[in-house]
């Protein structure tokens, strides 16, 4: 199986909210194509499996990904 990939971009940030707090997070999408698929319709086997459907005759698939996180840290301060 051959792996186009056709576009693709992420984004990465951080802002201190004041002195003692900082977020931060990240976006990621990619979208692209597998070429030449057989015997495979699924693009979530993982999830679906033993559910899988099968295709002899075969193609391309395209597939979409997105990817968000982030987090927030907040310094406390420690009295003894």
């Amino acid at each position: 199986m051959e792996k186009e990939s056709i576009y693709g971009a992420e984004a990465r940030t951080s802002q201190a909210l004041d002195d003692k707090t900082t977020v931060w997070g990240n976006a990621s999408y990619s979208q692209g194509k597998n070429k030449q698929v057989v015997w495979n319709e699924n693009t979530d086997y993982d999830l679906i499996y033993p559910y899988v459907a099968a295709d002899s005759v075969g193609g391309d698939m395209k597939f979409e990904r997105y990817s968000f996180s982030g987090a927030i840290l907040r310094r406390s301060v420690h009295i003894p």
